[in-house]
């Protein structure tokens, strides 16, 4: 918007003028500010669901490696399978719950 002198008021209409330039600039700076801080949000979130189903895969592989440790009782073998199995679930379901709500989302599972 343009500020416009004319009339007898025309010196304090220019001191306006220039407070609501400057309150028009600050406040595109915060929303430019908001913006940014909301695309880094976004970003974030996006490295947040790969580090998360990847966390998931590496905890089912970790279980599996115990699982295939030679001379293991029964039980233990039975809790690593049963853990790696959970994990792997985990990341599964969590990747597809990612593939669902964010188009660019990164498959891994």
């Amino acid at each position: 918007m343009r500020c416009v002198n004319v009339g007898p008021h025309a010196e304090s209409d220019i001191g306006a003028c220039a407070n609501r330039s400057q309150v028009q600039r600050v406040h595109w700076i915060r929303a430019r500010a908001q913006k940014n801080r909301w695309e880094e949000e976004l970003l974030l979130v996006q490295y947040e669901m790969q580090w998360t189903t990847r966390g998931f895969l590496h905890r089912s592989e970790e279980w599996q490696m115990r699982y295939q440790v030679p001379n293991t009782d029964p039980g233990p073998k039975a809790y690593a399978a049963r853990q790696s199995s959970q994990w792997r679930y985990m990341a599964s379901e969590a990747d597809q719950l990612f593939r669902s709500t964010h188009p660019v989302y990164k498959t891994f599972a």
